[in-house]
């Protein structure tokens, strides 16, 4: 497993505690795919439950200095993984580029054809793996539909590297 391959799926591990810790308080939470808890916020439960949902996300994660702001600001749990870890983007973004064996600067290579970029049938293959790779990306979390999507940009002549990490990275 790359390095980036390794922080995307300790992301999704913090992702995962905190779906465990709303699920025991929340029905809505312990219901939810974890995809579709990433989309719901920390409304989902009350003020009061919000500081024993970040008391025992901290003591689960160990990530130190997780407090309530950290939950009170923002939009999704998603999000919340990002403020106390780091958002999924960069990592997505750096195992998109070792699966192209590419190594020009991220804003350059975003704004790169995916059909240029991923010619090689070898490349695509390489990142269907780790798309699919269940170490990585837990089951689920990306639909059929955005790989169907990510396969046809593979031949879209208009499609950039951009295009292509808006349909698998988390948000």
């Amino acid at each position: 497993m790359t390095e980036a391959e390794q922080y995307l799926a300790s992301w999704f591990g913090y992702l995962t505690i905190a779906h465990k810790v709303a699920g025991k308080i929340s029905s809505q939470a312990k219901a939810a795919s974890l995809a579709d808890f990433g989309k719901l916020t920390g409304s989902i439960f009350p003020a009061a439950q919000q500081a024993w949902f970040i008391g025992q996300f901290a003591v689960q994660s160990k990530l130190p200095g997780v407090s309530s702001t950290d939950l009170t600001n923002t939009t999704t749990f998603i999000s919340f993984v990002g403020n106390v870890y780091n958002t999924p983007n960069l990592f997505v973004l750096a195992i998109v580029q070792d699966a192209a064996a590419d190594s020009s600067p991220y804003d350059s290579f975003q704004k790169m054809l995916t059909s240029v970029v991923f010619a090689d049938t070898n490349k695509q293959s390489n990142l269907l793996s780790v798309l699919h790779n269940s170490d990585v990306y837990p089951l689920g979390f990306i639909p059929p539909a955005s790989t169907a999507k990510l396969i046809a940009q593979f031949t879209d002549p208009v499609a950039t590297i951009a295009d292509s990490l808006a349909l698998i990275t988390p948000a």
